[in-house]
Parts: structure tokens; sequence; C-alpha cells
């Protein structure tokens, strides 16, 4: 069979065909590709990762959405708007009841002096390929209820003590997830990022409470203290008070 010969505007056609297919694969690969995590957050994610998985077991798996695009190719150029993730507040669970029940937190009795309020907000950018792009962040703030000092009653009066602003990181978890040879199956992978999700926002909570204690110094020396021989080193008071520790005098101003 002789060989058909493309006319110009087929050639042209296939041409832009190609180069479409080609820019959703760069697409694609600016969001898949996405380098591992810090190895200072290394430890941190590994841990979470555990708990996800562990937290999955007791979980029903739920059926897995995966984002949406809202791109389009026009003459071979991706226009529009790319969904990097879904940006439906509803999709994301609400975190606020279960960490406020969070046992670590009962000691300061968390209900009575504390809520949370959580947000998902909209934030939007352009990439260097000058596709703009839009994605969820998740706002939490940690608010301090204010007491009438001389009658104990509950006023009317709140304000925020931390803030913490969050963006959606699940290559990052299955990465982590994978490097361990764990395999996240399809129809688990919402509930393990939302499991991964939480944990992020427990950490941060809990940080506010149990602050991480510093290292101690590296300036140690040996002194004799009641005729002993001891060691004697210097520690740093970065980061070494909760944030909680000031709270009762604040609330004493307002």
């Amino acid at each position: 069979m002789p060989k058909k010969e493309w006319t110009p505007e087929e050639k042209a056609a296939f041409g832009a065909k190609m180069k479409a297919l080609r820019e959703q694969k760069k697409l694609n690969d600016q969001v898949i590709n996405t380098p591992p995590p810090d190895n200072q957050d290394l430890e941190t994610l590994t841990r979470q990762v555990q708990e996800a998985l562990e937290e999955i077991k007791r979980l029903k798996a739920e059926k897995v959405e995966k984002g949406t695009q809202q791109a389009s190719v026009a003459g071979g150029t991706l226009t529009g708007t790319y969904e990097r993730y879904k940006t439906d507040a509803d999709y994301y669970p609400d975190p606020t009841e279960r960490l406020s029940n969070e046992p670590r937190l009962s000691r300061f009795a968390f209900k009575d002096n504390y809520e949370l309020k959580w947000e998902v907000q909209l934030t939007q950018y352009e990439t260097i390929d000058k596709i703009r792009t839009k994605e969820p962040r998740f706002v939490l703030s940690l608010i301090v209820k204010v007491y009438d000092e001389e009658t104990g009653e509950l006023t009317n009066r709140r304000f925020v003590i931390l803030r913490g602003i969050f963006h959606e990181d699940p290559e990052a978890a299955l990465y982590i997830a994978r490097e361990n040879g764990i395999e996240v199956e399809a129809q688990d992978e919402k509930t393990f990022l939302d499991e991964m999700r939480y944990l992020r926002f427990r950490d941060w909570l809990l940080e506010a409470f149990y602050p991480t204690p510093p290292p101690p110094s590296q300036n140690k020396r040996e002194i004799v203290v009641g005729n002993k021989l001891v060691e004697i080193y210097e520690v740093t008071s970065d980061k070494s008070e909760s944030m909680v520790s000031g709270f009762a005098s604040m609330t004493k101003k307002l």
C-alpha cells in the first residue's frame, strides 16, 4: 500500500497534538516528581506515616477521590486554571473536635480554656510556565477563652494565641511510606492522607503545650560538689517554655 502523504493541515494538527501531550506530561512531572523531604523532616514524617497506617487499620476504607484538573489545551498551549489538589472545603475533615479531645491536653482543661478555629482557604499562584494553579491552604487557630477574674464566669472575649498555616503535601507522605517498604492501597489513600494531615495539626498543637526541650550545651566541665566529682553543663532557654505558661497573666489584662 503506498504511503499516504499528509496535507499541511494534517501535519499542523498532528504537531499541535504532540505539543499538547508534551506540555501535559511536563505539568504532570511538576506535580508528581516532588523532591523528597529534607532530612530534618524525615524522622517526623516517618513517625507520622507509621501512626497513620496504624489508624487506617481501625477505619473503614473510603473510596479514593483524586484531584481534578480544570486546565484545557487550545492550539497546543495549556490554558485555564490547574487545580493541583481538591479545593472543596467539605473534602477535608474538620479536625477541631478530635484535637480538643486529645488525652495529653486534658491536664490543661483544654475545652474549658481554649477553642480551635479551622479554615480551608484557597491560594492561587502562577508557575514559571505561566500556568495558573490553585490549591487549598489550611489555617488552624488556637484561641484562649477569657474569664472574669472576679466572678469566674466565662466572658464573650477571646484572643488568638497561635495560628498555624499548612499546605497539602501528599507526595511527601506517600514518598516516606514507599521508602519504608509500605504501599498504600488506592482505596485507603484518602483515609491515609486525612490521617497524615491530622497528625501534622496534632503535633503542631501539642508543641504549644509540650515544647521540645533544648539540647544540652556542649560547654561541659567537671567540678567538685559536696566532695563529689560531677559534670556540669549549660543549656539554652530557646523554646524551653510552653506557650501556655504566660496565658494566666495575659488574660488578667483583658
